[in-house]
Parts: structure tokens; sequence; C-alpha cells
């Protein structure tokens, strides 16, 4: 984590994690995501650290912590969130995958999940990835 001083007049260190995630969904549509030691469920990601580069963290944590090798990456938007109770936030560069390569890892903290199933920061992701791939045609 990097610490910024971000409020001038508390002079109060506040850490900023930089960290890419990625939107890979099976055949049935459902989204792929983590649990973390906290129990909660997020997307396949990881924190920036170094000179590595948005991408290269994405594709290198993803294989970590899923086995599968994403491919065909698309940029969809920035998200910026406080960690609860923390001095802590999160800005994530959220991509989708076009292409998904491997087997999937064994493990109770990977799961797909129906989008209406998902915590509402993945939610609300999605419906912006959804608005801007399927633009309603114009009628003239």
């Amino acid at each position: 984590m990097r610490s910024l001083i971000i409020d001038q007049q508390l002079l109060k260190p506040v850490h900023l994690e930089i960290k890419p995630c990625v939107l890979i969904f099976n055949q049935a549509g459902q989204v792929l995501v983590c649990q973390d030691e906290r129990g909660d469920w997020d997307l396949p990601s990881g924190v920036c650290t170094g000179n590595e580069t948005l991408t290269k963290t994405l594709l290198i944590k993803v294989y970590e912590q899923t086995g599968l090798v994403i491919e065909g990456t698309r940029f969809i938007q920035t998200t910026f969130r406080k960690q609860a109770g923390l001095e802590s936030y999160i800005i994530s560069a959220v991509y989708v995958a076009s292409h998904v390569k491997g087997t999937l890892y064994p493990d109770p903290n990977l799961n797909y999940m129906e989008v209406e199933q998902l915590p509402t920061h993945i939610r609300e992701v999605i419906k912006t990835y959804l608005k801007e791939t399927f633009l309603p045609l114009r009628r003239s």
C-alpha cells in the first residue's frame, strides 16, 4: 500500500491501493468471484506493486488466484471506494476478459455467481459494462 496525504488540514496519512480486477463470465453468464480473508466476495484481482503495469499485475494475479489465463482484456472503468473502518482507499481498474484458458482451481473461495447474487459494487460495474456494450438502437 502507498500512503498519501489527501487532507491537508488533518495531515493524516491515507493508504491507497491500485487494484486491477476482471470480469470473467462462464457460458451460463455467471461471474467468477473470489472470497477474501474477511469473507467478502470480489472479482479476481491483485494490487499493483513496483513497476508492473495494470495488465501485467492482472494476468499474474488472476492466474495465481484461479489457475485461469485471461486473454483479450478490455478496460471498462475505474472505481473508487473506501475500505470499511480504515483510512484506506482502493482504486480499481476494471477489465473484462474475452477469452479464458485453463482449469479453475478446485477451491471453495472461488465461485461463479449469478449477477443478481453479486455484491452491489460488482453489479454496478456490470451495469456500466452492459450499457456500453449493448447500446440501444437509435430510431430515425
